[in-house]
Protein backbone atom coordinates (compact mmCIF):
# COMPACT_ATOMS: atom_id res chain seq x y z
CA UNK A 1 0.00 0.00 0.00
CA UNK A 2 1.07 3.45 -0.84
CA UNK A 3 0.05 6.44 1.44
CA UNK A 4 -0.11 10.02 0.43
CA UNK A 5 -1.03 12.75 2.01
CA UNK A 6 -3.61 16.14 0.89
CA UNK A 7 -4.35 19.07 3.22
CA UNK A 8 -8.29 20.66 3.16
CA UNK A 9 -7.97 23.69 2.39
CA UNK A 10 -10.20 26.75 3.48
CA UNK A 11 -13.32 25.87 2.03
CA UNK A 12 -12.76 22.01 2.76
CA UNK A 13 -11.29 20.94 -0.51
CA UNK A 14 -8.59 18.98 -1.35
CA UNK A 15 -6.13 18.11 -3.66
CA UNK A 16 -4.93 14.82 -4.55
CA UNK A 17 -1.19 14.28 -5.44
CA UNK A 18 -0.44 13.94 -9.16
CA UNK A 19 1.32 10.29 -8.63
CA UNK A 20 -2.27 9.29 -6.82
CA UNK A 21 -4.59 10.56 -9.97
CA UNK A 22 -1.96 9.17 -12.30
CA UNK A 23 -1.88 5.89 -10.51
CA UNK A 24 -5.54 5.72 -10.73
CA UNK A 25 -6.32 7.32 -14.10
CA UNK A 26 -7.61 10.23 -12.35
CA UNK A 27 -8.02 13.47 -14.94
CA UNK A 28 -10.46 16.64 -14.34
CA UNK A 29 -14.04 16.74 -14.45
CA UNK A 30 -13.92 12.93 -12.89
CA UNK A 31 -16.40 12.32 -10.19
CA UNK A 32 -15.16 10.30 -7.11
CA UNK A 33 -17.26 7.93 -4.54
CA UNK A 34 -16.64 9.04 -0.79
CA UNK A 35 -17.56 7.01 2.00
CA UNK A 36 -16.74 6.83 5.66
CA UNK A 37 -15.54 3.47 7.22
CA UNK A 38 -15.18 4.31 11.21
CA UNK A 39 -12.47 7.21 10.83
CA UNK A 40 -11.69 6.29 7.12
CA UNK A 41 -12.66 7.80 3.45
CA UNK A 42 -12.28 5.45 1.25
CA UNK A 43 -12.70 7.36 -2.38
CA UNK A 44 -12.80 5.34 -5.49
CA UNK A 45 -13.97 6.58 -8.75
CA UNK A 46 -17.26 6.62 -9.79
CA UNK A 47 -18.95 4.43 -12.42
CA UNK A 48 -18.82 5.74 -16.06
CA UNK A 49 -22.67 5.81 -16.28
CA UNK A 50 -22.86 8.16 -13.31
CA UNK A 51 -25.13 5.80 -11.42
CA UNK A 52 -23.28 6.31 -8.34
CA UNK A 53 -26.72 4.83 -6.34
CA UNK A 54 -27.25 1.99 -8.83
CA UNK A 55 -23.82 0.93 -8.27
CA UNK A 56 -24.13 0.94 -4.63
CA UNK A 57 -27.53 -0.56 -4.28
CA UNK A 58 -25.65 -3.69 -6.02
CA UNK A 59 -23.01 -3.61 -4.21
CA UNK A 60 -25.86 -3.56 -0.68
CA UNK A 61 -27.76 -6.65 -2.91
CA UNK A 62 -24.20 -8.62 -3.11
CA UNK A 63 -23.97 -8.45 0.81
CA UNK A 64 -27.45 -9.36 1.04
CA UNK A 65 -28.15 -11.72 -1.44
CA UNK A 66 -28.33 -14.89 1.23
CA UNK A 67 -31.47 -12.50 2.54
CA UNK A 68 -32.84 -12.93 -0.85
CA UNK A 69 -32.97 -9.07 -1.37
CA UNK A 70 -32.38 -7.97 -4.78
CA UNK A 71 -30.80 -4.70 -6.30
CA UNK A 72 -34.13 -3.20 -7.29
CA UNK A 73 -36.16 -3.83 -3.64
CA UNK A 74 -32.62 -1.71 -2.02
CA UNK A 75 -33.07 0.81 -4.89
CA UNK A 76 -36.61 1.22 -3.79
CA UNK A 77 -35.91 1.29 0.02
CA UNK A 78 -33.40 3.91 -0.36
CA UNK A 79 -35.68 5.58 -2.12
CA UNK A 80 -33.11 6.10 -5.28
CA UNK A 81 -35.09 5.33 -8.03
CA UNK A 82 -37.30 6.79 -10.68
CA UNK A 83 -39.82 5.08 -12.79
CA UNK A 84 -38.10 1.56 -12.21
CA UNK A 85 -40.27 -0.89 -11.15
CA UNK A 86 -39.54 -2.93 -7.92
CA UNK A 87 -39.03 -6.51 -8.23
CA UNK A 88 -41.62 -8.87 -6.48
CA UNK A 89 -39.56 -10.33 -2.78
CA UNK A 90 -39.93 -14.02 -3.30
CA UNK A 91 -41.75 -14.21 0.38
Amino acid sequence: MVQFSASLDEKGQLTLPKELRERLGLSEGDTLVLESQGKRIVARKAPPSGDVHGELAERMARRFRDLGVTAAEVRVAMGWTRNEPAEASGG
